[in-house]
């Protein structure tokens, strides 16, 4: 990852990976690890038929990949809390000059 971007990511968040689904299609997850992130705001509009809706989002830059069957707890909320934990919504994987994935930036 870039220094100056690293410098950026001084949030801490949580993030549990899927680990197993059972025959019902449960899943399970491994226990949350903490991962250091840039976490801003993203908000998009978007037209439907019955008006216009703003969807108030996370976009999370780390260093990790995330991936998008995991669950992420942002910062100040509880990893043990599971209410509380966000599914991604995307995940884009962005190089640096040379080609080489610098880092991630996750929608959540």
């Amino acid at each position: 990852m870039d220094p100056q971007l690293r410098k950026t990511c001084r949030q801490r968040i949580w993030v549990a990976q899927l680990s197993a689904v059972d025959s019902f299609g449960d899943p399970s997850f491994g226990s949350p690890q903490p991962f250091m992130a840039r976490v801003e705001d993203d908000q998009e509009t978007e037209d439907r038929p019955e008006g216009e809706e703003r969807l108030s989002r996370k976009r999370i830059v780390t260093e990790e990949q995330i991936r998008i069957t995991d669950r992420v707890w942002l910062p100040g909320d509880s990893p043990t809390e599971a209410t509380l934990a966000r599914t991604p919504r995307s995940v884009q994987e962005l190089p640096d000059e040379r080609g080489v994935i610098d880092h991630y930036e996750t929608i959540v």
